[in-house]
């Protein structure tokens, strides 16, 4: 079975990254990008996929396609991406992709082995059942760590997007926010609770005013007061 995972995982690998050399794709997509950033929802997502597919490979009255269907949809998008990203030389976005992907691949099959044995099919052999429990369980919690810590840090990032396109558009007249870059900094598991992080903030705003420091200091302390963390406001006036 491990030989087996690792043909699949090799082929779909090579396949995309022969088609992205091709192509040449000059920039990662959307849909790209989204799989090169693992969070916590995406564990969630690789467990109920492995859980589904074993069910439905353990019951006669469903179709086994559904098994593949469930597990291809959370597997093969990354493992592309990670092939893609790496025929583009994007190296960030291929460790991400691939980080995405062995999450996937550790989550599935614990979810899978642990529905077949509630379902009554295990396989006593040399290692207990409750041992083999609570390794998996281990696994898991480890991994939801760093895991929750990123998706905590997209929550943040969605925040703040919102609070400094409200209050620019609010505070400074006749200007209009183009696009907003949030850096997160200091984040670790030792002040994730406090958050106690430091967002750098650039921000393209479109005015035919002139927009002073003081304004940009005044917008700074605003956000500060409601997000928490520091603020460091880079305007880019257009």
């Amino acid at each position: 079975s491990f030989a087996t995972v690792i043909h699949g995982i090799l082929i779909v690998l090579v396949t995309a990254a022969f088609f992205g050399f091709i192509t040449q794709i000059p920039s990662p997509t959307n849909e790209m990008l989204s799989r090169g950033k693992p969070n916590l929802l995406d564990m969630v997502v690789a467990i109920a996929s492995g859980a589904a597919g074993a069910f439905a490979m353990a019951r006669r009255d469903l179709t086994s396609a559904l098994a593949g269907v469930a597990i291809a949809a959370a597997l093969v998008p990354p493992i592309c991406t990670t092939g893609i990203a790496f025929a583009m030389q994007d190296y960030n976005l291929m460790i991400g992709a691939g980080t995405l992907s062995l999450v996937n691949v550790i989550c599935i099959s614990i979810a899978a082995a642990g529905t077949f044995a509630i379902l009554g099919v295990r396989h006593e052999g040399t290692i207990p059942l409750r041992n083999r429990l609570f390794a998996s369980i281990g696994i898991l919690f480890l991994m939801a760590i760093p895991l929750s810590i990123l998706l905590n840090n997209v929550y943040v990032q969605t925040n703040a997007e919102h609070e400094v396109k409200t209050i620019i558009e609010r505070d400074l007249p006749r200007s209009k926010v183009i696009d907003i870059n949030i850096s997160i900094e200091g984040r670790n598991a030792l002040n994730f609770v406090e958050q106690q992080s430091k967002l750098d903030i650039t921000v393209t705003i479109q005015t035919p005013n002139d927009i002073s420091r003081q304004q940009i200091v005044a917008v700074e302390d605003q956000l500060e007061e409601i997000l928490g963390p520091e603020v460091t406001l880079d305007p880019v006036i257009l």
